[in-house]
């Protein structure tokens, strides 16, 4: 489809990691199951070619553990590309911030 964007880039410790934009709609439909994180929703819904997904320290707390969630019932195999990768960065982001 023109125009539409095939990565998108979150950023995570100053360093954008990028999902492929199939993952993203993936993650979204994970996110609305999960019924509780909104903004984090909000966030991937909103993003655009020239702006990275930014989430609080908070929204990434939250994202990791539903991310933990869903390897557990999925196995991280069958992740949608670059999920996983994205949950390594941004625990390793929280980690370092303790």
């Amino acid at each position: 489809m023109a125009g539409r964007l095939n990565h998108v880039q979150v950023e995570v410790a100053g360093t954008p990691v990028a999902i492929p934009w199939e993952s993203r709609e993936a993650l979204l439909a994970e996110l609305v199951r999960a019924q509780v994180a909104g903004a984090i929703v909000e966030a991937f819904r909103t993003v655009g070619a020239s702006r990275r997904v930014e989430l609080t320290r908070e929204q990434k707390v939250l994202l990791v553990a539903l991310l933990d969630g869903w390897a557990r019932r999925e196995t991280v195999r069958w992740m949608p590309q670059g999920i996983w990768t994205l949950r390594v960065a941004l625990a390793d982001e929280i980690q370092q911030a303790k």
